[in-house]
C-alpha cells in the first residue's frame, strides 16, 4: 500500500484543488504553483545528491516523485498564492504563521 502513497496523495490534493481553487484567478496563482515546484525540485535534487534521502517511486523528475511534485507541491503553491492576503503587513504575518 505504501507504494501508492504519493499517487493517493496526488488524487486527494487535486480533489481539494478543484474544490477550493478560484477559477477566475488561476492565471495569476498558477505561477505560485510553478515557483514552488522549482524550489522543491532544487531542494530534492540537492538532498538526493548529498545522499540525505532516496525516493522510491514509479516515475521520477530530477530525483523526486512526479506524483509529489505535480500533486501536493503544485496544488499547495497555487492555493497558498490564492489565499495570500493583499496587504504587505498581513502577508508577512501569514508567511510567519505558515
Amino acid at each position: 500500500m505504501y507504494k501508492y502513497a504519493w499517487l493517493i496523495s496526488m488524487t486527494v490534493a487535486w480533489t481539494l484543488f478543484f474544490l477550493l481553487a478560484d477559477k477566475s484567478r488561476l492565471k495569476y496563482t498558477l505561477w505560485g504553483g510553478f515557483a514552488v515546484c522549482v524550489f522543491q525540485l532544487l531542494v530534492d535534487t540537492g538532498a538526493a545528491h548529498l545522499n540525505l534521502y532516496r525516493i522510491h517511486d514509479f516515475f521520477y523528475i530530477f530525483g523526486s516523485s512526479v506524483f509529489f511534485t505535480v500533486g501536493l507541491v503544485f496544488v499547495m503553491g497555487v492555493l497558498i498564492a490564492q489565499y495570500l492576503p493583499r496587504t504587505p503587513l498581513l502577508q508577512g504575518i501569514n508567511i510567519l504563521v505558515i
